[in-house]
């Protein structure tokens, strides 16, 4: 019963944030706004169990964002962290001034994988 009400309380705020085309839950119109590449990328993300808890699925999502932010010239760094939990991961990739950008994220998901893509 509880499971029902964390899914529709999701889908409502995700509602919320991108209007009423997720009403059916049908995401067939993201097509329109993110290219197929990116589109198959969120695929297999989500296909990754991230729950915060998951340590080995975190740290598999860690791995698989390390390797696309190599491919892009990032250097990697692991720190570290609580036992209980998935390393911190550092991507770095120095540029030619001493300006910078830092973009901070995480790789779990809030939720248990509940539905397919």
């Amino acid at each position: 019963m509880k499971t029902k009400s964390v899914r529709r309380r999701f889908v409502e705020r995700i509602e919320k944030l991108m209007g009423s085309e997720l009403r059916a839950q049908d995401l067939s119109f993201l097509h329109k706004h993110i290219p197929v590449a990116e589109l198959e990328r969120l695929k297999e993300f989500s296909e990754i169990s991230s729950f915060t808890l998951d340590k080995s699925g975190v740290s598999k999502m860690q791995d698989r964002v390390s390797e696309i932010l190599q491919g892009l010239g990032f250097k990697i760094h692991i720190v570290p962290g609580e036992e209980r939990f998935a390393h911190l991961v550092i991507g770095e990739r120095l540029g030619k001034t001493a300006k910078f950008i830092t973009l901070v994220t995480h790789t779990d998901t809030v939720l248990a994988n509940f539905r397919d893509f």
